[in-house]
């Protein structure tokens, strides 16, 4: 599953300074302190499907009919989000 947030700049800088002091790469250092919080050592494993998990790089472009972007940044403004951010996010969704 995905969440996506925003962060005030300090935080962030917070986040990449630490993530790279212990190696880590910032969303690997926020889902360290996730799990921390929430104590996941105390939930059952998940079993994640044997897919290589890099980071996003996979681009793809898509062709809308006309009149579907309108619809499509309407969507996405309503959950505060990019347009492109929301159709990854559908698309991760459906996949899932």
């Amino acid at each position: 599953r995905v969440i996506t947030l925003r962060v005030e700049p300090a935080l962030k800088h917070r986040i990449h300074t630490t993530a790279r002091q212990q190696g880590l790469s910032e969303a690997a250092a926020v889902l360290r302190a996730v799990h921390r919080v929430f104590r996941a050592d105390t939930l059952p494993p998940y079993d994640y499907p044997d897919v290589a998990r890099d980071p996003s790089s996979d681009r793809l472009t898509v062709r809308l009919r006309p009149g579907d972007s309108l619809a499509l940044r309407a969507r996405a403004r309503a959950r505060r989000m990019p347009d492109s951010t929301y159709v990854a996010a559908l698309g991760r969704a459906h996949l899932t």
